[in-house]
């Protein structure tokens, strides 16, 4: 598991420690190979009152290529367009 950092509104990468070549990119429209859109997602929980919630998708483990169930804790900070996220695999 890992924690990364993106903008609440737009889900623009702010910080991943596997993939740093994401930084500062917007991924709103990244899908899973189920049709998940899961960064919209993460940016729909962190506009939300709340600003906190899951979201469960399928993704690759860090240095695999076969995706497989995820599930993601997004959480806004109080006050800041910023969310931080971590998950785990089944």
């Amino acid at each position: 598991s890992y924690v990364f950092a993106l903008k609440a509104d737009n889900a623009e990468v702010l910080a991943h420690p596997i993939k740093p070549n994401l930084v500062g990119k917007n991924l709103l429209h990244v899908k899973d190979k189920n049709g998940v859109m899961l960064f919209a997602e993460f940016a729909k929980i962190g506009t939300s009152a709340s600003g906190k919630g899951w979201v469960d998708y399928v993704w690759p483990k860090p240095g695999e290529k076969a995706p497989s169930p995820k599930h993601s804790y997004i959480e806004k900070i109080p006050g800041e367009n910023i969310t931080f996220g971590a998950g785990y695999h089944d």
